[in-house]
């Protein structure tokens, strides 16, 4: 009995001690919480996985602006070809395209892609002279070439005048095969571009200097010291897929008067 009553008084001390601990009124104290600080953001840099390149803006092509012809020296004449006669020019047909006389005129015709095809007129030679050739072209593209070969010691060796169906022009100089530029390219409204066009060539060689005309009005002036005596000839080159048809007619070439050779052009010793 005596331990009972222990117990109870035990039980009755603790619950006092407890009671003691809550605040007035029975309730128990709110809970404080602690503000926290919030995170601070940090920035992630966006990743550029294919950044902008510049653009390179391209060297404008030279302008020219025709000049009246000037006086040449022209004297006798030495060659006149309307191609009627059907001789004296390479003939061909290939897989790359053909080479074949029309009505009055040569035709080069492209029949396969980047081909390129040359016609030499076997005879004369011409050292100094002064030469006139109609191109028409037929059917081209921009970028597509024809023209004139010049002082031509066989296939391989010979200047090639470049002009494009687009309009520009260029002289290099072709040696087994392989070209160096003499003059680069220029640009010249007096250039018929495009297909249809009608251009009528003008090229004058005096030693090593050489001038370049398009409908009778200079395009440019050269001076390249290789090449002092060849025939001529005329070729074509797809700068991509074809058709690309060019006709040559109306061949004349003159020999030089060395005593009417325009005094701002410096005149070789005679030979």
């Amino acid at each position: 009995m005596r331990q009972v009553r222990r117990w109870i008084a035990a039980v009755l001390l603790l619950a006092g001690a407890l009671s003691a601990c809550l605040p007035a009124g029975g309730q128990s104290a709110p809970v404080v919480e602690t503000p926290t600080s919030q995170p601070t953001p940090t920035h992630t840099p966006t990743i550029v996985w294919f950044p902008p390149t510049p653009t390179r803006t391209p060297l404008p092509t030279r302008q020219i602006l025709p000049t009246p012809t000037p006086q040449l020296g022209k004297d006798e004449i030495l060659l006149e070809d309307d191609f009627s006669a059907r001789e004296g020019w390479m003939t061909s047909r290939t897989t790359a395209g053909s080479i074949a006389y029309g009505v009055d005129e040569l035709t080069l015709a492209v029949a396969t892609r980047r081909a390129y095809l040359i016609s030499l007129r076997r005879t004369p030679a011409f050292g100094d002279f002064y030469l006139e050739m109609t191109a028409r072209v037929s059917l081209c593209q921009a970028e597509d070439q024809y023209g004139l070969l010049l002082r031509a010691a066989d296939e391989w060796n010979y200047y090639r005048w470049v002009i494009t169906c687009g309009g520009r022009s260029r002289l290099e100089r072709v040696q087994q095969g392989a070209f160096v530029i003499v003059q680069d390219w220029v640009e010249s409204p007096r250039i018929q571009a495009g297909a249809l066009a009608e251009n009528r060539l003008g090229v004058w060689m005096f030693g090593r200097e050489m001038r370049f005309f398009v409908n009778d009005l200079e395009l440019f002036a050269a001076r390249d010291p290789v090449w002092s005596e060849g025939a001529v000839g005329v070729f074509v080159r797809a700068a991509g897929e074809p058709p690309l048809t060019v006709s040559f007619d109306d061949l004349q070439v003159w020999s030089l008067d060395r005593t009417q050779i325009p005094t701002s052009t410096p005149v070789p010793p005679a030979p």
